[in-house]
Order: C-alpha cells, then structure tokens, then sequence
C-alpha cells in the first residue's frame, strides 16, 4: 500500500514537472515570439522610414528639376560654361556672343602669315584664301543648349556645362574658287614651281599638299 502511494506520488511530481517544464518552454517560446515580432516591427518601420525619405526627396528634387528647367528656359543668355571655338560666351545674350567670336575671328582671319619654302619667303594674308567661320549658327546653337523640350535633358546640359564645358564648333566655309586660285598663284612664284597642289579640310584645319615639281 505505502508502495503504490509512493509511486503515486512520484508520478504526480513527474507529471508536476513535466508540466513546470512544458510551461517554462512556452513561455520562452512566447518571448521568443515577442521578440522576433519586436524585431520585425522595428526592421518594417525602418524599411517604411527609408522609403517615405527616398519619396520625399525624389519629390523635392523632381520639384526644383522642373523650377530649375522653366527658370533657364526663360533665361535670354547663353549658359555659363559655354564656348564657342574655345571662346567663352558664358552668360552673354546671342547678340554679345556674335560680337565677341566676330571680333576674335576676324581679327585671326584677317592677319597676316608667313608662307617659307627652302630659302623663299613671303606673306599672305588669311582673307585671301576664301576661308570663314558661319558664326550665326553657332552662336544660335550655343544659345539654344539646355533650352529644349526635355526637362532631364535639359538638366543634364546645365550640369555638365557649369562642372565642364561645352565647347561648339562653327561650321567652316570655303570659297573653293578663291582658294584654289590662291594656291595657284603662291605655287606659280616659288623656285622650281610645282604643279598639280591640291588642298583638304580636316576638321577646322585647312591642309595645303604640295605638287609635283615642273619638268
């Protein structure tokens, strides 16, 4: 009889702590739970946080992208970091520009250069070889960068001209008639004339080869 009470006893605490074990498990697993769920909420709330951030930012620059756009669009000046053969036309209204790279051009197009071959010599000067610069053109196109229909484009321009610079070259234009006859009449006054010189544009540059000598 004691036996079987004893046994009964030990059973009752067995099962006491099985259930003392069961209940110390679930609670861990409930703050287990709690705190993943904590975690989850925090690491939720950051991913919230960054992207109501991103969104507010994209908003504020979208915003100023635009005002910045319609603020050059009705800008009557050429941008700054602009150039036009080397020549800075920053900020200038079309009209400044023309007058400047007219003024700097011409002055180039119209001095003298010396011409050597072996122990000749003599001087020419630039407008009598036909050559000039369609100025108009590329004041115009100067005048109309970052002046376009696409805000981003736009955008891109004006940034890229203020961090670097633009610089825009004006088309070449050629009197071929005047400069072949000058080339004909330099060729006929040197020392064992030569025949046959032909002429190439290579970029801006005018390239004179020479002929072949007279037999």
């Amino acid at each position: 009889m004691e036996k079987d009470e004893e046994k009964t006893v030990k059973l009752e605490n067995d099962q006491e702590k099985n259930i003392g074990e069961i209940k110390e498990e679930t609670q861990e697993e409930v703050r287990q739970t709690r705190k993943s769920r904590r975690e989850k909420a925090k690491e939720d709330k950051r991913k919230i946080t960054f992207i109501i951030i991103m969104a507010v930012l994209i908003c504020v620059v979208s915003v100023f992208s635009v005002i910045f756009a319609m603020l050059n669009i009705k800008n009557t000046n050429i941008l700054s970091g602009i150039y036009v053969l080397n020549i800075d036309v920053s900020n200038m209204t079309k009209e400044e520009a023309l007058k400047k790279v007219d003024n700097i051009i011409n002055e180039k197009l119209t001095s003298d250069i010396t011409l050597k071959y072996n122990d000749y010599e003599t001087i020419v000067n630039n407008s009598q070889f036909g050559i000039q610069f369609d100025n108009q053109k590329a004041i115009s196109n100067a005048y109309n960068v970052g002046k376009e229909n696409n805000i981003v484009v736009n955008n891109y321009k004006i940034l890229f001209a203020k961090l670097h610079k633009i610089n825009i070259e004006p088309e070449l234009i050629i009197n071929s008639e005047t400069l072949q006859n000058k080339i004909r009449e330099i060729s006929a006054k040197l020392p064992n004339a030569v025949v046959e010189n032909s002429y190439y544009i290579e970029g801006n540059k005018l390239i004179i080869v020479k002929g072949k000598r007279r037999k």
